[in-house]
């Protein structure tokens, strides 16, 4: 696991750990394949975060809650539309859906238990948003264009990211950063063939990444950009 390189390794795994305590339960894994937690993203805004000056405790609310909201969000993306064919199937898809309302549940607890009633407004609206993209893309998908499709999932794996960006003004050097990681993500996620936007994306990437101007930023993100870059490797052309 990446984060195990980074210098925040302890602070980004002790919240990795709350997450489970929090939301993971042992009778709904023996039916249902809970998500991945996305590092990418939890990484990406503790650096962000960090680097803003903000305190630990707000800094550890903001990244727990998001990965809550992620992986509620994952989870009912996890449920197919298939004609269920047996009693265990129906558990299978009961069980995901719960799990799913499960995360989205833990988010507001968590928030609440800490006072954060604010932030739980703002990222009920998030939730919103990204849900009626999803809904776009799912009722419209066969009347967009390859590009329009690929555009719309990359705003959807930018939505959380980016909004935190939004509330704390951030330089538009931070929304490159992203766009950019998502762009390349995206790239080997759908199996694309090696070209020349790949490669030129990933030198964009190393030079926005040099612009922030500090050693350990650079580092935490390059081993993101390494991993894609690995990954890519494998993709047949």
């Amino acid at each position: 696991m990446i984060l195990r390189d980074s210098v925040y390794r302890d602070e980004l795994e002790s919240m990795l750990k709350e997450v489970e305590q929090r939301a993971y339960h042992p009778y709904v894994q023996r039916y249902v394949r809970y998500p991945d937690i996305n590092l990418f993203q939890l990484h990406f805004l503790f650096l962000f975060l960090h680097q803003t000056g903000i305190s630990s405790a707000l800094r550890r609310h903001y990244c727990i809650s998001q990965m809550l909201i992620q992986l509620g969000l994952d989870s009912h993306d996890n449920v197919d539309n298939q004609k269920v064919s047996s009693d265990d199937s129906l558990k299978q898809r009961q069980l995901t859906i719960l799990s799913g309302d499960h995360f989205s549940g833990h988010y507001y607890h968590y928030l609440a238990e800490h006072g954060e009633v604010e932030l739980i407004h703002k990222w009920a609206g998030v939730v919103k948003t990204i849900n009626e993209d999803k809904t776009r893309l799912y009722m419209e998908h066969d009347l967009l264009s390859q590009e329009d499709v690929l555009c719309l999932k990359r705003q959807i794996k930018r939505r959380i990211p980016e909004s935190v960006l939004n509330w704390f003004d951030a330089p538009d050097l931070w929304y490159a950063i992203l766009e950019r990681f998502v762009c390349l993500s995206t790239h080997v996620e759908e199996g694309f063939p090696p070209d020349e936007t790949f490669e030129s994306n990933v030198e964009r990437l190393k030079e926005l990444i040099d612009r922030l101007g500090d050693r350990t930023l650079e580092g935490e993100l390059t081993l993101w950009l390494d991993k894609i870059e690995q990954a890519y490797l494998v993709i047949e052309p």
